[in-house]
């Protein structure tokens, strides 16, 4: 079957013997259609079943999805506890923490200022971010969003408990751990004090010869795009 589209201001004319015939169907069709909306789950009701299969095979506390299309949002739902000791339901004003998110906006923020001239991603951070030590290679922007800058990612800490060969040494990275723990569990307020935590660990490896995935590496970043600015990352 072929369908007609009319350009905008198309007149359809139907001979007069058709005209009744015509009308018919496009009844029918809208009967037939609402007569499926009873039966089928809507999209909206599919994307909330599937919300609550996600929640309970996964064991995820909630779910929040927002959907836009053509500059609005036609989808804007919260399932689940936002605080399960609370049994608080989450809603669509509930907040979380945007976690590795916030790397696909960092990288955004990096290539607005190089396209505005103000980056250049291939100069050793310090020109930006002062607040990082110099090591024994130079690090650069690229290094940074391609992970092989050699900055390490987050420790594995029984694994360093393990290593531990002496009483002496068992005690400094207790100190280290601790010292982790807690900047986990701080909400820092700028992009530069978290730096304090691991910016003088030393490199896993020369920049640009390894590949090793670094969330604290995009935390310098952070720091990159407030120098290159001149403005806060929020």
């Amino acid at each position: 079957m072929t369908y007609y589209q009319p350009t905008r201001g198309t007149r359809l004319k139907f001979p007069k013997s058709g005209a009744l015939l015509a009308c018919c169907l496009m009844i029918q069709g809208c009967k037939i259609g609402l007569d499926s909306a009873d039966t089928e789950p809507t999209w909206q009701n599919k994307i909330e079943n599937r919300s609550k299969i996600e929640l309970t095979e996964f064991g995820l506390p909630s779910v929040q999805i927002a959907i836009g299309f053509q500059g609005e949002i036609i989808y804007d739902e919260a399932y689940g506890l936002a605080n399960v000791e609370q049994r608080e339901r989450a809603t669509r004003e509930t907040q979380y923490r945007t976690a590795s998110i916030s790397k696909w906006l960092t990288g955004s923020a990096i290539f607005t200022l190089v396209d505005y001239g103000a980056l250049d991603i291939d100069q050793p951070i310090q020109r930006y971010c002062p607040q990082y030590p110099e090591k024994a290679y130079a690090v650069t922007t690229r290094h940074l969003l391609s992970h092989t800058s050699g900055i390490r990612h987050y420790a594995d800490y029984d694994a360093m408990r393990a290593q531990a060969s002496s009483e002496d040494q068992r005690d400094e990275i207790e100190a280290w751990i601790a010292k982790n723990k807690e900047a986990d569990r701080t909400r820092y307020q700028d992009v530069i004090a978290p730096i304090a935590v691991f910016k003088d660990d030393p490199h896993l490896f020369e920049s640009g010869t390894r590949y090793q995935y670094s969330s604290v590496g995009y935390r310098v970043l952070g720091c990159v795009i407030t120098g290159a600015s001149g403005m806060t990352y929020r």
